[in-house]
């Protein structure tokens, strides 16, 4: 299942990934992304993956048609995690997010939200 994180500092939203993630759970965690995304002028995201588990390999979180479409809009990402799925997350969102993807081990959560607060050009 996904949760967002509430409270987040302006330009940012955050999510909280747990357990392994159905299909369902991967449909509504894509539509609440996307409406972020639209309804932003550009945004940073945090995905939480500490208690992830895996997801349905048939579809992927990061899957290349958005990223591709919002671009634009996702200036930076950072991954919360220090397991394979760091890993996987950030090598799968640097196909479209070149430099803009970084992954951050938990211990260093409050230096991954300032990242994501700085200037996507810095």
């Amino acid at each position: 299942m996904f949760r967002k994180i509430p409270e987040t500092p302006a330009g940012t939203a955050g999510f909280r990934l747990e357990g392994k993630l159905s299909r369902e759970d991967y449909r509504r965690f894509s539509s609440v992304l996307e409406k972020s995304l639209k309804e932003s002028n550009g945004l940073s995201v945090l995905l939480d993956l500490r208690d992830f588990q895996g997801l349905d390999m048939r579809f992927g979180l990061l899957d290349l048609a958005r990223g591709r479409k919002y671009n634009q809009k996702l200036k930076r990402l950072a991954v919360l995690d220090d397991g394979p799925w760091a890993d996987y997350f950030t090598q799968k969102a640097s196909l479209f997010l070149k430099g803009r993807v970084r992954a951050f081990p938990p211990s260093r959560e409050q230096e991954a939200w300032e990242w994501l607060g700085k200037d996507p050009s810095s």
